[in-house]
């Protein structure tokens, strides 16, 4: 029967923060990877977690993923400032080019 490696997922809350954990835990000894946003890589190494042999991957979030803005409608400074209470809303994505969604 096959032993199961130990996975461990760390995410970082920027992409410098996550190569720096990288870097530490690994001794500068790890892979990296292409992630699903070209913003944030994913990286790879083998080290020990709580005395056992394990898998890690290392990867960040970066910024907002997300933005509430108001309809286009509503997107204009003569608007009464008084109207946008009750003006509908939308979530849009914070910043497209980096396919973080």
């Amino acid at each position: 029967r096959k032993k199961m490696v130990l996975q461990v997922l760390m995410v970082a809350e920027k992409p410098s923060i996550a190569k720096t954990i990288a870097q530490i835990i690994s001794h500068g000894k790890y892979q990296e990877r292409r992630g699903i946003s070209p913003s944030c890589p994913v990286l790879e190494f083998n080290a020990s977690f709580q005395n056992s042999a394990a898998f890690f991957k290392v990867t960040s979030v970066t910024g907002h993923v997300f933005s509430v803005d108001f309809e286009a409608t509503h997107q204009n400074w003569g608007i009464n400032p008084g109207e946008l209470f009750g003006a509908p809303t939308q979530k849009v994505e914070s910043n497209p080019k980096n396919h973080v969604v």
